[in-house]
């Protein structure tokens, strides 16, 4: 029984053999007697080369012995430059040389049959020939990046070819109206800009590109224009402020600030050098171009000493002239200001050369007669001054104050004695007595210049009236006299008659003939009536001096 089981087993496991063996008989069918074991592939060939394309067949029955290439469809026997060639046997292989390959006449669709098989065929194959680059139909292949008074930046997009024809480089041609003025070479075919250099300012350029490869040169792009910039210097910084700190130790640090000089055009970029030394030769340091400031460690050598520092600004157009030299004494100028001490406070104000901002003042110690105080100590503006309250009266402090520049170790420490005053009470104004104010006396002083002012103008106003009165009696005295002069020599016929000829300068009154209280002038001279009318119709009659010659 053991030994029937065993048995079964065996053919068990000889099971599946026998079904494959079955299905492989019953489904298999016979192979062709003729079939292509490997298919002619695509070429692309450069002109001048050699092509060769091959396929293989394989024959059951071992009875092919050729088989012909086709070129478009017609066989390529009698074809100048194409060769065929065979290798007979159980597995034949048939190829096709084509020799010196020319785009025009050999660029064609080729395959493979057996001899007397058409129906039989290999796949279409081609043969490419490479041809120089190509650019794209479109009118934006070159367009202008920047330009400068003597540069211009292009870039362009790439040019087309085969794979094995890739771009080698390009050919950048820039012409002006006098014709072509400089050919630039790129050799590397994966550049897609460059810039032009040795241009003339304010010039007009036209630009176009050249691809080429190992087969040669495409045809330029469409010319862009271009015109380049004015050359226009640029201008030196300006209101620039140095300062010296120091840390602890003494170390010193330039901080320097300007004011950017202004560009032409908008898209420009300044740099700046910073010159500084003691003498001519002064060390060159270049500062980040967008920075109005720098901070430039110095060495203790220079301590004691003047430094020169100048600032020039470059940028496209060339490095500007130096702005003036600001002289900066190299010395730990820091110091405790005391601002206002009364008698029960004191205003402290710490300075550290040109820190105006970020010092931060503190007190180390304040002692009276060596015993350390307390006092209400505030801070105040920008934490620079210290204010000190709740202090005794005409009494002196020993203090000692520290500086510090925010977080860093520049800073310094300085102690100093500080005495305070006597008590002055405020007097307040009150209502209806006491004094007045600033405000109203400055009023009562203004109110009296004013009307004092007034007093003048009218009293020299009255004497100027008074003035004019005065003359015009006078004239009045004046008309009288000759009037009573007249009629006294009216009788007088020797007088009639020698009036005609006579100088008015040579008439003279007899003073014992003058009536009583007659002014006579003088220079005693008479004037007649008709001159003294003459006088007055001309207006010329002037003003003499009178005395009583009683």
């Amino acid at each position: 029984m053991l030994l029937r089981v065993t048995l079964d087993h065996k053919r068990l496991a000889l099971l599946p053999l026998i079904i494959l063996s079955i299905s492989a008989v019953a489904f298999s069918q016979p192979q062709p007697p003729i079939r292509i074991v490997q298919e002619p592939v695509d070429v692309v060939a450069l002109p001048g080369e050699d092509v060769l394309l091959q396929c293989v067949f394989v024959d059951n029955r071992s009875l092919l012995v050729s088989a012909e290439w086709f070129r478009n469809g017609e066989p390529t026997a009698g074809l100048q430059r194409h060769s065929e060639f065979h290798n007979p046997g159980t597995t034949i292989t048939i190829g096709l040389r084509v020799q010196n390959i020319m785009r025009v006449d050999d660029e064609a669709v080729y395959h493979c049959s057996p001899a007397g098989q058409p129906d039989i065929t290999s796949k279409l194959v081609s043969i490419t020939v490479a041809d120089v680059p190509e650019f794209s139909e479109s009118d934006n292949i070159v367009s202008v990046l920047s330009t400068t008074f003597s540069t211009a930046t292009i870039e362009w997009i790439p040019a087309t070819t085969l794979p094995n024809a890739a771009v080698s480089g390009y050919i950048i041609r820039a012409y002006d109206d006098m014709g072509l003025q400089g050919v630039y070479q790129i050799s590397d075919g994966n550049t897609l800009n460059f810039t032009i250099s040795e241009l003339e300012p304010s010039t007009q350029y036209y630009i176009n590109v050249v691809a080429s490869n190992i087969v040669g040169q495409s045809a330029p792009t469409g010319n862009i224009s271009l015109t380049t910039r004015a050359f226009v210097p640029p201008l030196p910084p300006t209101n620039v402020d140095v300062c010296v700190s120091f840390d602890m130790a003494n170390n010193p640090t330039l901080r320097i600030q300007w004011q950017a000089s202004s560009t032409v055009f908008d898209d420009q970029t300044n740099q700046y050098y910073i010159y500084y030394g003691r003498n001519s030769s002064a060390t060159k340091q270049r500062v980040r171009f967008d920075s109005t400031s720098a901070i430039i460690e110095i060495n203790q050598d220079d301590l004691n000493e003047i430094l020169s520092v100048q600032i020039s600004t470059v940028n496209e157009n060339g490095e500007s002239l130096l702005s003036d030299p600001v002289l900066q004494y190299i010395n730990p100028l820091h110091s405790v200001e005391q601002l206002k001490v009364t008698s029960s406070s004191a205003t402290l104000q710490c300075q550290l050369a040109c820190m105006t901002s970020g010092l931060h003042c503190r007190i180390v110690s304040l002692k009276t007669n060596s015993t350390e105080v307390t006092v209400t100590i505030t801070n105040q503006i920008n934490q620079q001054q210290l204010i000190l309250q709740g202090l005794e009266r005409l009494t002196i402090y020993n203090y000692c104050v520290s500086a510090f520049v925010n977080n860093t170790t520049t800073g310094f420490q300085v102690c100093g004695i500080l005495e305070t005053g006597e008590f002055q009470p405020r007097t307040e104004a009150s209502s209806g007595s006491g004094s007045l104010s600033n405000g109203v006396i400055a009023g009562i002083i203004g109110g009296i210049i004013v009307i004092t002012l007034v007093i003048i103008i009218l009293v020299v106003s009255m004497a100027c009236f008074y003035c004019r009165k005065a003359k015009q009696s006078e004239k009045r005295n004046i008309s009288n006299i000759y009037s009573t002069t007249e009629s006294n020599h009216t009788s007088n016929s020797s007088f009639q008659q020698t009036k005609p000829q006579m100088n008015y300068d040579d008439l003279h009154i007899n003073p014992a003939s003058k009536p009583p209280g007659l002014l006579v002038p003088y220079s005693e001279v008479v004037l007649s009536k008709n001159k003294i009318n003459d006088d007055k119709r001309t207006g010329s009659l002037k003003q003499v001096e009178y005395a009583d010659l009683d």
